[in-house]
């Protein structure tokens, strides 16, 4: 298994922590990770809780087996920054 990175020089890798990330993808910390359903309501109670909030930011497992970095709006709008690929 190995996850593909944003490049360096991107303003994504500002939004997650290599080292976290690597943590995360192993397989005791594949437990920790959200589902897309799980991640979608997490933010929707954090921007309920935090009226300013723009979007969240999440790392999720998705249905497929896929690692993605995830935008939610406050609509409920979703977008996938990156993909890191499967796990």
């Amino acid at each position: 298994m190995s996850l593909l990175l944003p490049p360096a020089s991107s303003a994504l890798r500002s939004l997650f922590d290599v080292a976290q990330l690597a943590a995360l993808a192993s397989p005791a910390g594949r437990a920790q990770l959200s589902t897309l359903p799980q991640a979608r309501t997490s933010a929707a109670a954090f921007m309920a809780a935090e009226p300013s909030a723009r979007s969240v930011q999440s790392l999720v497992l998705r249905a497929n087996g896929d690692l993605a970095l995830m935008r939610f709006g406050p609509r409920g709008g979703k977008s996938v920054l990156w993909n890191f690929g499967r796990l």
